[in-house]
């Protein structure tokens, strides 16, 4: 009899999302690190190499997402209280004025800075998708719909710019939905991020889950890198012929798509991967306070991504430890 309390056998494991999503939230502060001084740096390399970041984290949230509506609902609580807490928190950090009702009901609807648009955009797309599963329940259907307010998404701000999509940005559809949730919504919230959020749900309760494990990782990698590649094309293409406001690519859904299958077949061990996921979250919503003080400080270039990230995951590790000896912590972090 193996009394090894450390064998593989006693082990608990989890799949390898919460590793992917550690990586992604570094990913964002690549992002925003660079983005606001490099131009060839914003255009290019920061753009085509996190592109799949905010995807990947929708279709997590719509693999998990309940169709429950008490459970639904106690999910949506629970991100609007963390988003209630962190724009309160930048707004007395920065001393940013939202005190008054219009204020703040503004600051509510598109994110009071950077990174806080995914909040209302994940809130609005979670709704619509859970409204799609309650009353047409078919996946089909419901990946369907979802597709089609992307291409929408697409023509009207990714080729914008072309004069034969103009118009679509000016319809009905899209100017309701600017009223509602502010134009400087990135990415057009429900029109783009419900898709990847359905994608999530119809992974999880699709009938032949065989489809979506990985029996050879070289042939996945065969598959993987030239979608890669080619999703990267279309970024350059968008941003060199200035085709429109906003990157809404095509290419973005099968390179999210195939990192998250691939999150599904990778394993780590539950503590691990309990810690990583809890980082992950905290690193996102609190990089940008680091952030901002380095860019006080007139640190730039390479800089203003290490001095940052630094800061960012050793303030998540303290407080990912907190959070597991306190766990009311949990309801903001």
């Amino acid at each position: 009899m193996n009394t090894n309390t450390n064998s593989p056998a006693q082990k608990s494991y989890i799949t390898g999302l919460d590793l992917l999503r550690f990586i992604a939230s570094i990913g964002v502060i690549f992002s925003h690190s660079f983005m606001e001084y490099e131009h060839f740096f914003d255009n290019y390399i920061v753009r085509i190499c996190v592109r799949w970041i905010v995807p990947f984290f929708l279709i997590v949230t719509g693999y998990f997402l309940k169709e429950d509506l008490k459970a639904f609902i106690k999910f949506m609580i629970h991100i609007f209280i963390q988003y209630l807490f962190w724009t309160i928190f930048y707004a007395l950090v920065f001393h940013y004025d939202i005190w008054s009702i219009r204020r703040f009901i503004s600051a509510l609807r598109s994110g009071i800075v950077l990174h806080l648009w995914y909040y209302p955009t994940l809130m609005i797309c979670a709704l619509f998708v859970f409204c799609l599963i309650r009353f047409i329940k078919d996946p089909r259907w419901i990946i369907a719909i979802c597709s089609l307010f992307y291409l929408v998404a697409v023509a009207g701000h990714t080729l914008i710019n072309v004069p034969a999509f103009d118009f679509i940005n000016q319809s009905f559809l899209m100017r309701m939905h600017h009223r509602i949730m502010g134009e400087v919504t990135t990415r057009d919230g429900v029109f783009w991020g419900s898709l990847y959020i359905a994608i999530g749900y119809c992974i999880r309760h699709a009938k032949n889950k065989e489809r979506f494990q990985i029996k050879s990782y070289p042939k996945f990698l065969l598959c993987f890198i030239p979608l890669f590649i080619l999703a990267s094309l279309e970024e350059w293409a968008v941003v060199y012929y200035n085709t429109g406001e906003k990157d809404i690519l095509l290419l973005t859904i099968p390179v999210a798509t195939l990192l998250f299958i691939l999150g599904l077949n990778l394993k780590m061990e539950k503590h691990a991967g309990e810690f990583m996921r809890s980082m992950g979250n905290i690193i996102y919503l609190i990089h940008y306070f680091f952030l901002e003080i380095f860019m006080q400080m007139h640190f730039l270039s390479w800089k203003l991504f290490l001095l940052p990230t630094f800061s960012t995951v050793c303030c998540a590790a303290i407080l990912s430890i907190l959070a597991k000896r306190w766990p009311k912590l949990k309801y903001i972090l």
